[in-house]
């Protein structure tokens, strides 16, 4: 394909999410952000085949994570035609490169157009854009393919190489990887999920999720698949505690008005409190009362949960495991409004209201995930199918 091709690519919509990091940084974290961008590109190695590859649908992934792979795994099971899946990685080479020199002659006119006013920042962006190009290069030279299928096009390998592939008229598809959330009202980088959609098709979990991305994309042609959710065996006799779901660090004041709003719901209900605490949490930044406080129980086994703005609260609806969501002003998933509380007396009535074994969580989960388990690899494969056939 021609060189000139990547003159045409929407490098605005490749290079947000690393333009949004350099912004956060402080000095010291550039600093180290440019060495470890150095050393990513001279003594580490993407994954791409050497040989020679040949088929019809190329499925792509860049994040890693073990839910992530996972699912993208499971989705990639269900295509049924000849198909390739990559899951790009970086191995430690143990002498210098010299492939990413080639890159930056090869592309310098490119390289040279994306240039800041900050030298710093320009040295950080071009070594990111190194990195991308030398996946784009090899993958081009090394695998043929009709159809690609990403993971998540907001990511910036990703973005660019279905960008790429539409110029050459190749279908692409990406999948998704998150509940996704309209940030209008108080914008941040999250926003780049929806706005930054390049693929032909996408492939959503719920009608949430489609109608969120139809508006900001209106020619996005989205396919409702559910996401493939293990369906849990909910226990009829619930165990001692209630479980509160923290959520990342941006929010910390909202865990800690969750944790107050448990600590009065246990002085309530005398049940014990269940944290699931989120991956970057620190367990040191909260007063934890261990005499009436678990970590991590089974989620199922809960009485009910309480939830901020966690994707988890409809993951765990659809899965019909009563769940309620915190009010406050930050953007978030709804959930119908009888099921949301401000504080331990909204809990309380909310308890008093519904016959937790008979009201049909299910149903409040599906506006978000329509299908889950064995129905939703199902709708997956009837997708690649139809789109095989042509008949989509």
């Amino acid at each position: 394909m021609s060189y000139l091709s990547l003159f045409k690519v929407k490098w605005k919509k490749v290079l947000d999410i690393e333009e949004y990091i350099y912004s956060q940084m402080t000095w010291e974290e550039r600093k180290k952000a440019l060495y470890d961008s150095f050393m990513l590109l001279f003594f580490r190695r993407p994954s791409i085949p050497d040989k020679h590859v040949i088929t019809d649908f190329l499925f792509v992934k860049v994040m890693q994570r073990a839910d992530y792979n996972k699912l993208f795994d499971q989705i990639c099971s269900t295509c049924s035609e000849k198909k390739y899946s990559l899951n790009i990685t970086y191995t430690h080479s143990q002498h210098i490169r010299l492939y990413p020199l080639y890159i930056f002659i090869k592309y310098f006119p490119l390289l040279i157009s994306k240039l800041k006013l900050n030298p710093i920042k320009s040295l950080y962006i071009t070594y990111k854009m190194i990195q991308y190009l030398e996946v784009y290069e090899k993958l081009n030279n090394r695998i043929s393919y009709k159809y690609l299928v990403v993971f998540a096009d907001m990511q910036a390998i990703e973005n660019l190489l279905i960008q790429m592939a539409k110029l050459k008229g190749i279908t692409t598809v990406t999948l998704q990887h998150g509940l996704y959330i309209d940030y209008t009202k108080m914008e941040n980088i999250n926003s780049v999920n929806y706005k930054n959609h390049v693929a032909d098709f996408f492939l959503a979990w719920g009608n949430s999720t489609k109608e969120l991305i139809e508006r900001f994309n209106p020619n996005a042609r989205v396919v409702i698949c559910g996401k493939p959710l293990e369906a849990q065996d909910i226990p009829p006799q619930k165990s001692n505690y209630f479980t509160i779901l923290f959520d990342q660090n941006l929010l910390k004041q909202y865990n800690h008005d969750l944790l107050k709003i448990a600590y009065d719901l246990h002085e309530k209900t005398q049940l014990r409190i269940n944290i699931r605490f989120h991956p970057h949490n620190r367990k040191s930044a909260y007063k934890i009362k261990k005499d009436i406080v678990y970590i991590d129980k089974e989620l199922e086994s809960s009485v009910f949960i309480l939830g901020h703005t966690t994707s988890l609260i409809h993951e765990l609806l659809r899965m019909g495991i009563p769940v309620f969501k915190f009010n406050s002003d930050v953007p978030a998933l709804d959930i119908p409004k009888a099921l949301t509380f401000s504080n331990a007396n909204d809990v309380e009535a909310i308890l008093k209201h519904y016959d937790l074994q008979k009201h049909n969580f299910v149903e409040d989960g599906q506006e978000f995930i329509s299908f889950i388990g064995e129905d939703s690899l199902q709708q997956c494969r009837n997708f690649f199918e139809r789109l095989k056939n042509g008949k989509i």
